[in-house]
């Protein structure tokens, strides 16, 4: 009896130390996650679109429309007024945050996965969007990965798209409207789907480098 006694408070002291020992999850689901969102959502941004100084999701849904979620600063997510907002092009498929307007206010920028245009949705910093004046812009290819940044340093912001084959870039005005940079499209290996836009060679001006998925390279496109 003793015996059996002695194993089994062994036992629990082995069970009681394992679990003492256990780490905890590293993540759990937020409040009311997952989060509805209709028309089939393809990706999604990252973004403070409303001015409240905590982060809202942006998401590109395949029914030609985007869906914009307001965060509590908690983890918790609820759908903006308005949304989800028409972006006026087949389905869109990546999007990119930036001021494209000059307003100080977060825009969305949609490519499209079965579309040569790019949508350009203009933010009224409350987190609502509406399309911008002629959106959408013809890039001449479909295109995946886009980022929004300035390119040719003249104080407006640019848009930079991944297009298969090549890097298409586009001009912005300042005022939301946009036309293709000289030598655009830009060469690049097969499979061009994401790139980035970053100073690579320390000159102070912003360099290309996109990933070539089917030809299974980089290309690396030095500004000038």
């Amino acid at each position: 009896m003793c015996r059996q006694l002695s194993v089994a408070l062994l036992s629990v002291a082995a069970i009681s130390a394992i679990e003492a020992g256990s780490p905890a999850p590293l993540f759990v689901a937020a409040p009311g996650s997952p989060i509805a969102v209709a028309g089939g959502p393809q990706n999604v941004g990252v973004g403070d679109v409303n001015g409240d100084g905590k982060p809202d999701l942006v998401v590109p849904c395949a029914k030609k429309q985007t869906a914009v979620l307001l965060g509590d600063g908690r983890g918790g997510f609820r759908p903006a007024p308005g949304s989800p907002f028409d972006t006026a092009a087949a389905g869109p498929f990546y999007v990119a945050l930036g001021d494209v307007n000059g307003d100080g206010k977060p825009d969305v920028v949609a490519t499209h996965d079965d579309d040569g245009r790019v949508s350009v949705l203009l933010g009224d910093g409350r987190g609502r969007f509406a399309p911008a004046p002629k959106s959408p812009f013809d890039l001449g290819s479909r295109a995946w990965g886009v980022v929004v940044a300035d390119v040719n340093r003249d104080g407006r912001a640019d848009l930079v798209a991944a297009a298969d084959e090549g890097v298409r870039v586009l001009l912005g005005d300042g005022r939301g409207s946009f036309r293709p940079a000289p030598g655009s499209p830009f060469p690049a290996g097969k499979g061009t789907w994401r790139l980035v836009v970053a100073d690579l060679n320390g000159d102070g001006k912003p360099d290309i480098a996109a990933i070539n998925f089917e030809s299974n390279g980089v290309t690396v496109l030095l500004g000038r």
